[in-house]
């Protein structure tokens, strides 16, 4: 998936499957799919990652719809504690609650990855679609404007690992 209208089409289609079977998901997006809904549009995902835990039959549900749902991010829910979610009116859905990420928390939380590729991937949007300077004084400011607390180290440690 890589365009924010994938995701939406992609949650009906659940949606619709959840409620012929009388059945609710609650969702919380983080990850590649929470930029996208953020609008940034230069990164590809292949999965929903939430961290609500999804019974085995809304699992099926999203199986059926051919969306791969992945919650094994609740294991690190302790990352997106006192972060910011959205909740839009445009993203509601009968039998789906859902919230994402928003940018700065997803910016802050990505920048912990381990994923080389991830990394350089996070450095182009930063630098590119957030016309952010890759420097820990320009993530810095960035992540003060986005009301977002930050680890320095996180950013220096960022900044090591890209080849951007």
């Amino acid at each position: 998936m890589t365009y924010r209208g994938e995701i939406v089409g992609a949650l009906n289609r659940v949606n619709n499957l959840l409620k012929g079977h009388n059945l609710y998901a609650d969702l919380t997006i983080v990850g590649g799919s929470a930029l996208i809904l953020n609008g940034i549009n230069s990164i590809e995902t292949i999965d929903i990652d939430t961290c609500n835990t999804l019974s085995r039959e809304v699992k099926e549900i999203f199986e059926d719809c051919s969306v791969d749902i992945n919650d094994d991010a609740r294991e690190y829910e302790s990352n997106y504690e006192g972060l910011d979610f959205i909740e839009p009116d445009w993203l509601q859905f009968s039998n789906i609650t859902t919230r994402y990420l928003d940018i700065g928390g997803v910016v802050v939380t990505k920048m912990k990855d381990t994923n080389p590729d991830k990394l350089n991937n996070l450095a182009y949007v930063l630098n590119e679609e957030l016309g952010v300077d890759l420097t820990v004084d320009s993530i810095s400011k960035w992540f003060e404007d986005q009301n977002v607390d930050y680890d320095t180290t996180d950013i220096e440690n960022f900044l090591t690992e890209i080849d951007y």
